[in-house]
């Protein structure tokens, strides 16, 4: 069986159809459609050719019916084949799920999958992860998610099926019109609108003729007057209001998938033989941990090869009328039993003319519990060692209670199937080390029970009284407007370079010393296990931590106002206070100094006194020339700024 593509692309624009003809503006804010058919083969089990050229419908409007043609014909192989006849196929259309970016405005090439129709709702989890659409009274399973880029979302596409038409030229296929419902729900079961086709060499009926048309649809809001005669000359039986795009899908990329696939292949006509239709379907309970899905099933009939269950749990064979027997090979973890027309063993009668249904169950048995050991070795090698023994320490399972380990260094814990992780809680003066009985990692990680199964997580502890560990941390506060980072401090230890956080270990005990050096403008204060001057003193098997806390220190500006009062005529009369001098607006009396932030472009400004002028601004070299300049400081600064005026006079 082979599968073709549909896809398709909506537009509220008006272009050209580039490929067959003009486009004819209709109403305004009509929706382009655009759609492709890419790429629709198939060769069956070595019976049907199916093949076409891409077929590109290019850019569409509302109301338009396109058409491309399809051909569907017997295999040469199997035209050569003496002993075989007829072939009876169906056309089935499917959902297509796929990788888009731009809200669903662009497919990702090579990311498309058929979806699988379920009835019911979709499950809120799966394992390992699937994507699902909820649709009404159905979900669909777009199989596992992919590991999507940024701007990627995965999904069903919004479905094109319903616009595309199926329509045979000979007189003994079927066909289905547009506007139709690519499947319904009846009696908790999918029924696909599948259209038939038969071809027959003793009939001389080697190829059918398909005619695939697209009838584009219109958006909500935005359709014609005339849109309901539009879809009722397509498809009489179709209520137009059911088939008007979804406008939150305006310029999304549609999809359909297109199926062929063969229903029976007969023998060269002979004698006679009365056949019916077996219908085997599937379903798998996995409510006690099970994982197995439909697909990894398989059944044989009379004994014959094995047969996989498809992913919606229905397979369907003509088989001679009569006694049969449906089997499965069994399935470890499941219980199976059969049902509708199969008794209990698997026989079945198959009806002339008629459908018969074999049922199968398969539930998931309860799994027994497997045993995870934890085993404990202390070795007390080293004089003068804490001489601890396996009872002193405990352990974890996945970051839970700790656990004390028996006296005899073996813990024994029944647990479910599944994954597990152990970790011991840290013992001062022991070297710690790990194994498992699953793998050579130097770990007791992910850890997989099974059932009924054991793993045993083996933790060894070695006394280690030689050397110490020192962890030198730094912490930098930033809040008067510095803007240094922890790197830019050089940490020692005894003068040898360290990495903030990281520790130091292999230290011989005794006494050490840590320093810094690093930007100015920064108070330092030392904490944890150092004392004020970073002095830290360790014995053999203790680890301990130096922290280093710099903040920063807020620079100053002092403003200081020189007053010239030389005429000409009368001399002016004002002071330094007469004068309001302003640090980011703020008064600043002459001498004053105030606390600005660092840097930061801090304005130095004074208000106008009548009768003198500004002459200039003098100082450090920060100071700004002119009245409304500014002065940028680094952490700790201080700075002096002078102000001068002169007054004007009178004569």
């Amino acid at each position: 069986m082979r599968k073709g593509n549909l896809k398709g692309k909506l537009r509220k624009i008006f272009v050209g159809i580039t490929a067959t003809g003009t486009a004819i503006a209709l109403l305004p804010l009509f929706a382009a459609f655009e759609a492709h058919v890419i790429n629709v083969t198939a060769q069956i089990e070595n019976a049907l050719a199916v093949s076409a050229d891409t077929i590109d419908f290019g850019t569409v409007f509302p109301q338009e019916h396109l058409e491309r043609p399809l051909n569907v014909r017997l295999s040469q192989s199997f035209l050569d084949e003496g002993r075989v006849d007829d072939v009876n196929y169906f056309i089935r259309q499917k959902p297509k799920c796929g990788i888009t970016t731009s809200g669903g405005e662009v497919l990702v090439a090579g990311s498309t999958v058929s979806g699988e129709v379920f009835v019911g709702t979709a499950p809120a989890s799966t394992t390992p992860d699937h994507t699902f659409f909820q649709g009404e009274g159905y979900y669909v399973d777009c199989g596992l998610t992919p590991v999507l880029a940024e701007g990627q979302a995965f999904g069903m596409l919004p479905l094109l099926c319903p616009y595309i038409s199926k329509e045979s030229v000979d007189q003994n296929d079927g066909d289905t019109p547009s506007f139709h419902q690519p499947w319904t729900i009846a009696s908790s079961t999918i029924v696909w609108t599948d259209t038939l086709g038969r071809l027959a060499k003793s009939e001389a009926d080697i190829s059918d003729d398909w005619i695939i048309d697209l009838a584009v649809p219109c958006f909500g809001g935005n359709c014609a007057q005339d849109w309901a005669d539009f879809v009722r000359r397509i498809n009489p039986d179709a209520n137009a209001d059911d088939f008007v795009a979804d406008i939150a899908d305006e310029h999304k990329v549609f999809g359909c998938d297109l199926w062929v696939e063969v229903t029976e292949v007969s023998e060269t006509p002979g004698e006679e033989t009365e056949t019916g239709v077996l219908t085997v379907t599937k379903l798998v309970i996995n409510n006690d941990a099970g994982t197995t899905a439909t697909t990894s099933f398989t059944y044989t009939i009379d004994s014959g090869s094995a047969i996989p269950f498809e992913a919606d749990g229905s397979n369907s064979q003509t088989l001679s009328d009569g006694a049969h027997v449906v089997a499965e090979p069994a399935v470890s973890g499941y219980t199976t039993t059969f049902g509708g027309a199969c008794d209990a063993g698997g026989n079945v009668t198959v009806v002339a003319n008629a459908t018969t249904t074999c049922s199968i169950t398969n539930n998931d048995n309860e799994l027994e519990n497997g045993t995870l050991t934890i085993t404990k070795v202390v070795t007390n090698d080293s004089e003068g060692g804490p001489d601890l023994t396996a009872a002193d320490f405990s352990f974890a399972v996945d970051g839970g209670a700790s656990t004390p380990f028996e006296a005899d260094g073996t813990n024994v814990i029944s647990v479910a199937p599944g994954i597990y992780d152990v970790l011991e809680d840290a013992e001062l003066g022991y070297v710690t080390t790990y194994s498992n009985s699953l793998n050579a990692s130097a770990n007791c990680d992910d850890l997989v029970v099974p059932a009924a199964g054991n793993v045993t997580c083996t933790i060894t502890n070695n006394d280690d009284i030689t050397t110490g560990t020192i962890t030198v941390t730094k912490i930098l506060t930033n809040d008067d407007g510095g803007n240094n980072i922890v790197t830019d401090f050089a940490l020692t230890l005894n003068g040898n370079p360290v990495t903030s956080g990281t520790p130091n270990s292999g230290l011989a005990p005794g006494a050490y010393d840590v320093s810094e050096t690093g930007p100015s403008g920064y108070s330092a204060v030392f904490s944890g296990d150092c004392d004020a001057d970073g002095d830290i003193t360790i014995a053999a098997g203790e680890s301990k931590t130096c922290t280093i806390t710099n903040n920063d220190i807020a620079p100053n500006i002092t403003l200081i106002k020189s007053v010239v009062n030389d005429g000409p005529g009368t001399p002016g009369t004002a002071t330094p206070a007469s004068f309001t001098m302003r640090i980011n607006g703020t008064h600043v009396p002459s001498g004053t100094s105030i606390v600005v932030s660092a840097n930061f472009a801090n304005v130095i400004n004074e208000d106008a006194l009548a009768g003198y002028t500004f002459t200039g601004i003098t100082g450090s070299p920060e100071c700004p020339a002119v009245l409304g300049g500014t002065a940028t400081l680094d952490e700790g600064e201080a700075i002096t700024c002078t102000i001068a005026n002169d007054d004007i006079g009178t004569i």
